[in-house]
């Protein structure tokens, strides 16, 4: 859902036109990675969580 998101958001801010600064928009496009980078460890988390209790219960 965050990637989805994450695609129209971007879709969104390539249409508007903004008087910035270059540097501004590079920086702000570094952020929106890292926390799409943030998102997806958070995912891989919550699925080895699942994969461990899942196994205990096994155990």
């Amino acid at each position: 859902d965050v990637d989805l998101l994450n695609i129209k958001l971007r879709e969104n801010l390539q249409k508007t036109e903004y008087d910035v600064n270059f540097f501004t928009i590079f920086t702000v496009g570094n952020i929106f990675d890292i926390l799409e980078a943030i998102s997806d460890s958070i995912e891989g988390v919550a699925d080895y969580i699942i994969v461990l209790r899942t196994s205990s219960r096994v155990l």
